[in-house]
């Protein structure tokens, strides 16, 4: 400002007048330029010049810088007092720009870093919907109480109910014990049940009081769809009368009564199991005939195909059936 105001009054002569209030203005301009100093009080003339508009000075105990105002009553305060310690310190802090960041505060914590740390790699990774679906990709429990559709995907069994639904219905069925109606003993060489399940894995033939017009053996045999089979069967039966046993070896069928006499009634069961899932049948069982005698039989049949018949013969093939009757349960 005053270079300028000096280039104004140099262009020209000035009378006295001029010259003296140029002079002091001149003067003003520079004690205002002169008078930034330091201090902690107010400061009405500044090195003997009455302060005026636009002069600064410091507010050390404040630690900022003043300027008077344009009505010259007063001072505002400009802004903070930098010294070069404190402008050291500030550069020192500071953080340097990163291009394509911004700056923010530290709320990123340890305890998350840490957690972060511990999922494993490709986590959240998406499988696929086939993946998802298969049964055999779920491992573990999970808690009926977590599950909150179960309650109208179920009704409790209030005690009125009958049945089950759809296919657990079913699976009971299948697994249920079947049975056939009795069937009579009191006529004919041979007794036929057809009929059975080739899913069938036990099968249990009873017997009530069952006899012959003879002596002859009562046996068991198997059969498939292509018929009975009469041979093969790899069986042994022991007859014990008092203290003394007969051991009998057949290969007509399972045969489990030698009776002494024509009336002598027979009751008991025989068990046929089939074995894994071939079509091998083992059996075993026995039956009484009287107050001191019983008979045990046990052995194997290999079958051409599935089972789905039983035949109850006498051994010579021409007793007849007098008595009795029995009875015929399985399960799959």
């Amino acid at each position: 400002m005053a270079n300028i105001f000096l280039r104004s009054v140099l262009g020209r002569l000035l009378n006295k007048t001029e010259g003296d209030a140029n002079f002091t203005r001149l003067n003003n301009e520079l004690a205002q330029a002169e008078s930034r100093f330091y201090g902690d009080v107010d400061p009405s003339t500044i090195d003997g010049v009455t302060v005026g508009p636009g002069f600064e000075w410091a507010h050390e105990s404040a630690g900022v810088t003043k300027r008077r105002n344009a009505a010259n009553n007063g001072w505002v305060v400009v802004g903070p007092l930098f010294s070069e310690l404190a402008t050291k310190s500030s550069v020192d802090a500071k953080v340097d720009k990163v291009t394509g960041k911004g700056l923010s505060t530290e709320d990123y914590t340890t305890a998350e870093q840490t957690k972060l740390a511990g999922v494993e790699e490709n986590a959240t990774a998406n499988s696929s919907d086939s993946y998802l679906l298969d049964r055999a990709n779920h491992t573990g429990q999970q808690s009926v109480s977590t599950l909150s559709d179960l309650s109208a995907a179920t009704t409790p069994y209030d005690g009125t109910e009958t049945g089950l639904p759809g296919n657990l219905q079913d699976a009971v069925d299948a697994a249920a014990i079947k049975y056939s109606v009795e069937i009579p003993t009191t006529s004919g060489t041979q007794i036929d049940m057809s009929g059975i399940p080739e899913t069938a894995r036990r099968i249990v033939v009873q017997f009530v009081d069952v006899s012959l017009t003879g002596t002859s053996p009562v046996c068991l045999q198997l059969g498939t769809s292509a018929g009975v089979l009469g041979s093969n069967y790899a069986e042994t039966s022991s007859v014990t009368n008092n203290t003394t046993v007969s051991t009998i070896y057949v290969a007509l069928g399972f045969c489990f009564s030698y009776p002494i006499a024509a009336t002598d009634a027979n009751s008991g069961k025989v068990f046929l199991d089939r074995f894994g899932d071939t079509n091998i049948w083992t059996a075993h069982g026995g039956t009484r005939q009287n107050q001191t005698r019983i008979t045990t039989v046990a052995g194997q049949v290999l079958l051409p195909g599935g089972l789905d018949r039983i035949r109850l013969r006498p051994y010579n093939g021409t007793d007849t059936f007098d008595n009795g009757s029995i009875v015929v349960t399985w399960e799959a």
